[in-house]
């Protein structure tokens, strides 16, 4: 130890507990990643290229996004192998298991969207997007998450409900 004067290092540093307890978000993305594989899905654009950081739970696919400061997680996108099956609900399922163990917010915008196609959304929409778009906020809305629609946004989706303001 160094030599100070008036200073006790030895008194000062034995038996300091320098580990610091987990916030409720870092203990919910740790549960995450032991139950969760990265996966990196290549993107295609018109004139780019880009990855997108997945994790695989079971046969789907979520990209989240982990918010200590507001506690909440931000479900970016999920894509399941087929649709109809069940799989994109029971990744869900698991994520609303950790909202409710840790006390944190699911968070997140339905829109739908094709991860095969290279081009965006058209606009104004088609019939068969409006379509699919409807059955996604039903498929949020079945899995128990409150819907906030707004007038010229996508709907948001929140479990397990929306913050008061």
């Amino acid at each position: 130890m160094p030599e100070r004067e008036g200073v006790d290092w030895k008194g000062l540093f034995s038996g300091a507990n320098f580990i610091t307890e987990m916030t409720a978000i870092q203990a919910a993305k740790t549960e995450w990643e032991q139950n969760s594989e990265p996966r990196f899905v290549p993107r295609r654009g018109r004139k780019i290229e880009w990855t997108e950081e997945f994790r695989q739970y079971g046969l789907a696919k979520a990209w989240l996004e982990w918010d200590d400061g507001l506690g909440i997680v931000q479900i970016t996108k999920i894509e399941a192998s087929s649709q109809g099956h069940g799989e994109g609900t029971r990744l869900v399922e698991f994520l609303k298991v950790l909202a409710d163990k840790y006390h944190i917010t699911l968070f997140g915008t339905a829109v739908y969207y094709d991860p095969n196609s290279t081009t965006p959304n058209e606009c104004p929409p088609s019939p068969e997007w409006v379509a699919k778009q409807e059955r996604l906020v039903e498929w949020y809305r079945r899995c128990g998450f409150q819907i906030k629609e707004s007038e010229n946004c996508p709907p948001e989706v929140w479990y397990p409900g929306i913050p008061t303001e």
